[in-house]
């Protein structure tokens, strides 16, 4: 299952493209994914010290986590926000690959692209939510990771990047796939408009051959040859 990192990540990312292409869905989903991203931190035992790339960030997962173990009530209603955020992401997903779809020039391609791409990455997400645990698991189980809240807090980190590498990867498959298919099927349909195309010329050809020797002079000569009998 994703982790604050991931969902952080997911965030500025749907927040970045949502404004780049004008798609408020988008945007809506990098409003979920930081709600969620912040669950994570307040709901998840993150060691004091962690991997991330600046103090500040980790002052305030630290932060987060500390008013969690105090039970505060408004992470409480940051918790229950998030679960019923959750229910409207993956619609919001595809109310943004329509939009996209409606946007583009051409409908058929974006439309099958966007529609296999988010199956594939819901897909890729819930084999990842399988597996993920389980490696994670058995690398916090071994004696040096057990001591180290470093390397506790860079496994939490990695986890979370992969499964948003799984995550785009899933995504980037399923769409590409589907182009690739809307790219074959015009061009057999072309090739077989061609192959008609060239039927029908030389049909045309042959007709015209025959009635220009129908026409010819000669057949005149063998006519008044044949008269003559």
């Amino acid at each position: 299952m994703p982790n604050g990192i991931s969902c952080l990540f997911f965030a500025g990312r749907n927040f970045i493209y949502g404004a780049k292409e004008e798609n408020l869905f988008k945007s809506g989903v990098g409003v979920i994914q930081t709600v969620r991203s912040a669950d994570f931190f307040a709901n998840t035992n993150i060691p004091k010290t962690t991997a991330c790339p600046n103090n500040a960030a980790t002052s305030s997962v630290s932060g987060v986590r500390a008013l969690a173990t105090k039970k505060n009530p408004v992470l409480a209603v940051l918790g229950e926000t998030a679960k019923k955020l959750k229910k409207v992401l993956y619609p919001l997903f595809i109310a943004s690959g329509i939009y996209n779809t409606i946007k583009s020039d051409d409908k058929i391609k974006t439309g099958t692209s966007q529609a296999s791409g988010i199956a594939s990455m819901y897909a890729f997400e819930k084999g990842a939510e399988k597996i993920l645990p389980i490696i994670e698991k058995s690398i916090l189980s071994h004696p040096f990771v057990k001591r180290n809240k470093i390397a506790q807090g860079a496994v939490y980190v990695a986890r979370g990047m992969t499964y948003a590498a799984i995550s785009l990867a899933g995504y980037s498959t399923g769409s590409k796939i589907a182009e690739k298919g809307v790219d074959t099927i015009r061009l057999v349909k072309e090739n077989r408009t061609e192959k008609k195309e060239i039927k029908k010329q030389i049909n045309d050809i042959f007709e015209s051959t025959i009635d220009s020797i129908g026409k010819a002079p000669t057949a005149n000569v063998f006519e008044d040859i044949a008269s003559g009998f």
